[in-house]
């Protein structure tokens, strides 16, 4: 997002994330777990910037257990966007991999400006079972430009 961003415009910030990646070794309380805190990312919407996303980097535990955060935002007005907040989980060989076995999203509608705290979601790995899971705790944040 450029500091010059044009005036009329809504400021998007997701902040406060906390990402907990658990991977199912089938070892009980001794699975391998990590907490990762991650940047805010903001994204700027106006009447002609309509729709924007931003990821987050990839994280992994385990070796094999990757968890990648996703926000979409949308333009409904000078006084409202939308969001669309999606965890994604991928399990295989590696932490390059690429095969996704959940996902969990929430789409919401937001006044600007507002402040929204304490959301979650959680990715468990529906393709193959056990208890693999991406954990998001995080806040979104709406203001006028």
């Amino acid at each position: 997002m450029s500091a010059h961003a044009t005036v009329g415009g809504v400021m998007v910030t997701i902040q406060s994330q906390r990402l907990y990646l658990t991977d199912d070794d089938g070892l009980g309380a001794n699975n391998p777990k990590a907490s990762f805190v991650l940047p805010n990312k903001t994204v700027f919407l106006s009447s002609s910037q309509q729709s924007t996303y931003v990821n987050s980097s990839r994280y992994c535990v385990g070796d094999e257990v990757v968890g990648q955060v996703y926000l979409y935002a949308y333009w409904v007005d000078a006084t409202h966007v939308r969001t669309y907040t999606k965890v994604y989980l991928t399990e295989g060989t590696s932490c390059s991999t690429t095969d996704l076995d959940g996902t969990s999203a929430r789409e919401s509608t937001y006044t600007v400006p507002a402040e929204v705290d304490q959301l979650s979601l959680t990715a468990k790995n529906v393709a193959e079972g056990g208890s693999d899971k991406a954990q998001l705790f995080y806040s979104i944040v709406t203001t006028t430009v």
